[in-house]
């Protein structure tokens, strides 16, 4: 017996593929079009590279544009019909470009040779053939890409007429780009109309891809599969849903279909991707990386009910998620408890995932009071062990796993998860800790500014310090250090790079103080800014003794400035203020 063939693949130039008895439709579940402007430069520049080219060497230059993969589906009117599924983009985009070409020739008045390039994207009604455009797009594009693109109209005229959702202001932006940059290269040609035609048919014949046809769409996800392992740009999301939906039947497709795009709206703009593995990590024990995290759900989510099971799930937790990384924008869902909002705020701040599975699940198990002091240990906990020790986030990861698990399924407490969370040895004792913060470099701003905040509310004993969006952070040793400054003679490049910073050679300062401030001397900034500033760590500034000694003079001299004594000495009082900030009651 004779195995099946998963895939016919062959090459093929866009001319060829744009045939007149083939239609493309992008699957109604696939992602809304996203190129953006770098791969729309990258996009023209190739073009008119090609063109330069074939101009040179008077012949065809050929290019690779990349794969496009395609399920035939049955057809009863001779037409060739494909669902896409990859190469969304790449398609798109090439009927964008020639739907302006067929465009601008209209603008010039030449529209026979416009109705040439107008065939490329639709055909009329003949015999035993309906009239179609080549190319129907998904269900979050389609109105919009009829509208802008495929319809035969001037230019100008639709763009002002039609306005983008926000799923299709990338359409917009492709389609705005593109006419903008042939409008440029047209108006240096003598003769516009030449140029057009030319460059459109030389793109369509030049521009090669491999046209890969899979035998069914039970497996298609297979060829995903490879084009991952090959880098090309197909994300878990992709693999995962193209998966799921080969594995339910054709009547269940629409739902999970739609079910794929209310966890894509509840999630908006957070990374997907990140999402699917968070609640894959909130509700396993096994930690794929991520060159085997599609292959262990494909394995797992092989069956109609446990695939419906799946994405019904991945729903469910999708607002939760939302909820941790945008925690201001779903109130609600936190109970609208300030105690709650700020301190996953904080958890922001460090840019930290790791916590994510399990208060996924925790906010399914526990109540208000409880939650929030599980959101308080794991922020204690991570800046313990992440941010000031420095413990490797895949070691964290392992324990937040098994804690989620302990909660999931053996109904562990807050209290057993916080002991576990003390008493493991991620939890660096305090020694350790004070240790390891009196030499804490930190180049992130956000988290910069949260550690000092943090500080400063508990040395002047005043949580309410000024409200954090009015408050940013200054370098003491500035980050740009002016010709004929003090600081020249106190700093080299190599300990201004050392230094720069560390903790101890950062305060706080507000908004409109530190837009003044910037490059200053340090007794200027001192006398300018810091004396009066309210914020006591900033303030306390004024009063402490500097000195230091030029490297650079013969006869050495004392100069009262901000030293690298200072500096270690500030960050050792903070490590002392540190282990009583972040310390678990």
């Amino acid at each position: 017996m004779s195995e099946e063939k998963i895939f016919n693949s062959s090459q093929s130039s866009l001319y060829e593929l744009l045939d007149e008895n083939s239609h493309f439709s992008i699957p109604r579940h696939q992602r809304a079009y996203s190129w953006g402007s770098d791969q729309i430069v990258q996009f023209l520049d190739d073009i008119f590279d090609v063109q330069k080219k074939q101009e040179e060497s008077k012949k065809l230059h050929e290019y690779f544009f990349g794969p496009i993969v395609l399920f035939r589906q049955k057809s009863e009117d001779r037409i060739n019909r494909y669902q896409v599924l990859d190469g969304q983009q790449r398609l798109s985009t090439t009927c964008i470009f020639v739907a302006i070409i067929r465009d601008l020739l209209d603008e010039l008045e030449q529209h026979e040779d416009a109705s040439d390039f107008h065939n490329r994207l639709y055909q009329k009604q003949r015999p035993y053939r309906p009239e179609f455009w080549r190319i129907t797009s998904g269900k979050k594009n389609e109105d919009y890409f009829n509208d802008l693109v495929l319809t035969r109209e001037l230019p100008s005229a639709k763009l002002s007429s039609f306005r983008p959702d926000r799923y299709n202001k990338q359409i917009e932006f492709a389609y705005t780009a593109i006419l903008e940059r042939l409008t440029i290269e047209m108006e240096k040609s003598a003769d516009k109309a030449k140029f057009l035609i030319e460059i459109c048919e030389n793109f369509l014949w030049s521009f090669k891809v491999i046209k890969i046809e899979v035998s069914s769409a039970a497996n298609a996800y297979k060829i995903f599969e490879t084009l991952n392992a090959e880098g090309l740009e197909l994300t878990i999301t992709d693999l995962i849903r193209n998966h799921i939906l080969s594995e339910v039947e054709r009547d269940n497709e629409d739902k999970i279909a739609d079910r794929f795009e209310n966890i894509l709206d509840n999630v908006e703009s957070t990374d997907l991707d990140t999402y699917i593995r968070v609640h894959w990590l909130a509700h396993h024990k096994v930690r794929p990386n991520k060159q085997e995290f599609y292959k262990k759900i494909a394995e797992e989510k092989n069956a109609k009910d446990i695939v419906i099971e799946y994405v019904d799930s991945l729903l469910e937790f999708s607002k939760i998620y939302h909820g941790l990384v945008h925690p201001n924008s779903e109130e609600e869902i936190w109970w609208k408890d300030p105690n709650i909002l700020r301190t996953l705020n904080q958890l922001k701040a460090l840019t930290s995932t790791v916590c994510y599975p399990l208060l996924l699940i925790a906010r399914k198990k526990f109540e208000r009071k409880d939650f929030q002091k599980l959101a308080d240990s794991c922020l204690i906990w991570f800046f313990r062990a992440r941010t000031a020790s420095q413990t490797n986030a895949s070691v964290l990861e392992k324990l937040i796993v098994e804690l989620a698990t302990e909660v999931r399924e053996n109904d562990a407490t807050v209290d057993d998860v916080r002991k576990m969370l003390v008493d493991d040895p991620t939890n660096p004792d305090d020694t350790q800790f004070e240790n390891s913060f009196s030499g804490l470099i930190v180049k992130s701003p956000p988290i910069q500014k949260y550690i000092l905040l943090q500080i400063e509310r508990f040395y002047a004993d005043n949580p309410d310090t000024e409200p954090i969006d009015s408050i940013t952070v200054e370098h003491i040793l500035p980050r740009n250090i002016p010709e004929g400054s003090k600081w020249k003679k106190l700093y080299d490049a190599a300990d201004h790079e050392r230094l720069l910073h560390r903790i101890g050679n950062l305060t706080l300062l507000k908004k409109e103080e530190n837009s003044t401030v910037k490059d200053w001397d340090f007794d200027k900034k001192c006398d300018k800014a810091f004396g009066s500033s309210t914020i006591k760590i900033t303030n306390e500034l004024v009063g402490i003794p500097k000195w230091n000694i030029p490297k650079d003079e013969k006869d050495p001299v004392k100069i009262e400035d901000w030293s690298e004594e200072i500096i270690k000495k500030r960050q050792i009082k903070f490590s002392v203020i540190a282990v009583n900030v972040w310390k678990f009651e």
